[in-house]
């Protein structure tokens, strides 16, 4: 629901800004969402949630810094014909 939320915003606004982030910081969500309704705690789901939680801000810091950059990133422009 929030990538949908996010979806139409960006829509409305005619910019990726905002999915891209979300799409980040859904990946938290949702780590911190299963692991809190687990039901049970063993390290292994501390380890797996803590590397998920990096792994969604590592991507939502990436999108946003390729987003607000000067330049275009290169693989994100489309190839010339």
């Amino acid at each position: 629901m929030i990538q949908l939320g996010c979806f139409l915003v960006a829509a409305a606004f005619k910019t990726d800004a905002l999915t891209d982030l979300a799409f980040g910081f859904n990946f938290v969500l949702i780590a911190a969402v299963t692991f809190a309704l687990g039901g049970t705690y063993y390290v292994r789901q501390y380890l797996v949630t803590i590397a998920v939680v990096l792994w969604g801000v590592r991507l939502a810091s990436f999108l946003a810094i390729r987003v607000h950059a000067p330049h275009p990133h290169p693989m994100s422009t489309h190839p010339k014909p």
